[in-house]
């Protein structure tokens, strides 16, 4: 089954938490802490593999995670890093974030990696906190959370040439003839369903050819078929226009195709293209005013060794085209770590950094309290509760613990 469209929620692992441990040895006076660090949560990483042609192995799966990193130990056991999340990816993959569209991953090449997110790190064990006044700390982190990304993924087929035209055109027997490829061929309208990719071999050097479904008029709204497939020859470098002989009008099938690729947009329009006639040996090829041609015939092998040094010619002046930047950048915005307001009576300190230092540092004791309210005071929180008006015995919230205030500089 051809699947080329898939939208895929990915989270990686979360890291492991730390441990609050001391040695209990005989003999052993004042062992002193060993608690152990947690292991690192697994990263989630995007590959692109040419033994894949569609999204399928993806069908069916809406929700994929990586494992989570394990707990610290004992006697400063550090615990196992969760195994990372690898996912592989047909070579043409365009990843994109669900919510805004932005470019995540485009893989033009084989083996392509791209790090999607990062498994959360493992929070420290008691041992660590373990300073020349502090021997015997009771603190420990807990393991950072995973981070989830909901994804849409778009394949679009990497192929030198791509072949339009309206349906039977014999796009499909071209490619057959041209290359190993053995497409689907009947006489009846709509016989290709799905892209089809072959590799032309022309003594020592070789194309890649892509068979696409039939276009009709009103693709470009979503009628007929080739709407759905339109996206897969944006990539291509040249396109092969074919035009059945036989037809009643070939100049309006000419012109529909065209008219088809302008309204479409996206640069279609403007892709060099050659013009090629099929079917001569049941009709001879028309003649376009203005507009270069070759007649050929799949059944017959007429013309095909010259549409071959033809396409090979018109390669080489055609530059390979550009995978889409990725739009997602390592940058992080600065902003003020916390927000201090007062809503009624209550004094409220809000913001990510603290917030992250509560999902990974719980204070149980006096000391641990003391730590945290010294990362607020190097944060200004401290002086911005002065400034709003803040007395001894207010209360502060802080997430969803509430603190009387007090003031120990006075």
């Amino acid at each position: 089954m051809w699947i080329d469209e898939i939208e895929l929620s990915v989270r990686s692992g979360d890291g492991g938490d730390g441990v609050v441990s001391f040695r209990h040895e005989k003999c052993v006076e004042f062992g002193g802490p060993n608690g152990g660090n947690g292991g690192k949560g697994g990263d989630v990483i995007f590959v692109a593999s040419r033994h894949l042609t569609s999204l399928f192995s993806l069908r069916g799966k809406k929700r994929l995670k990586a494992e989570n990193g394990e707990h610290g130990g004992t006697s400063l056991c550090t615990g196992k890093s969760g195994k990372e999340l690898v996912i592989k990816v047909p070579i043409g993959t365009v990843i994109r974030r669900a919510g805004d569209g932005a470019v995540i991953a485009d893989f033009v090449n084989d083996g392509e990696k791209c790090l999607a997110l990062e498994g959360g790190r493992g929070g420290r064990g008691n041992a660590a906190f373990v300073t020349s006044v502090r021997r015997s700390p009771k603190e420990r982190e807990l393991g950072e959370k995973g981070k989830t990304l909901s994804l849409k993924f778009e394949l679009r087929l990497i192929a030198d040439v791509g072949l339009i035209g309206l349906p039977n055109a014999g796009k499909s027997t071209l490619l057959s003839r041209l290359s190993a490829a053995r497409p689907k061929i009947a006489d009846y309208p709509f016989t290709t369903l799905e892209p089809s990719l072959g590799i032309v071999d022309c003594g020592g050097s070789s194309f890649t050819l892509a068979d696409m479904p039939g276009l009709i008029r009103g693709a470009h709204t979503g009628k007929g078929l080739g709407i759905k497939f339109l996206r897969h020859i944006e990539r291509t470098r040249l396109l092969l226009h074919l035009v059945d002989s036989t037809s009643e009008n070939p100049l309006e099938d000419y012109r529909t195709i065209q008219e088809e690729l302008e309204l479409y947009g996206h640069g279609l329009f403007a892709k060099k293209s050659i013009l090629v006639f099929t079917k001569i040996d049941a009709a001879d090829p028309p003649n376009i005013e203005g507009v270069n041609s070759i007649a050929i015939s799949s059944q017959s092998g007429k013309g095909l060794e010259k549409i071959k040094r033809i396409v090979l010619n018109e390669l080489d002046s055609i530059p390979a085209v550009e995978p889409l930047r990725s739009e997602i950048t390592s940058e992080v915005k600065m902003e003020l770590p916390v927000t201090v307001r007062k809503d009624g009576d209550v004094f409220l300190v809000e913001g990510d950094a603290v917030r992250r230092y509560l999902d990974r540092r719980k204070p149980e004791d006096f000391d641990g309290w003391r730590r945290f309210w010294n990362a607020l005071v190097r944060w200004g929180v401290a002086d911005e509760l002065r400034r709003i008006g803040i007395e001894e015995g207010d209360t502060v919230v802080i997430g969803d613990i509430e603190l009387e205030y007090w003031d120990e500089d006075k």
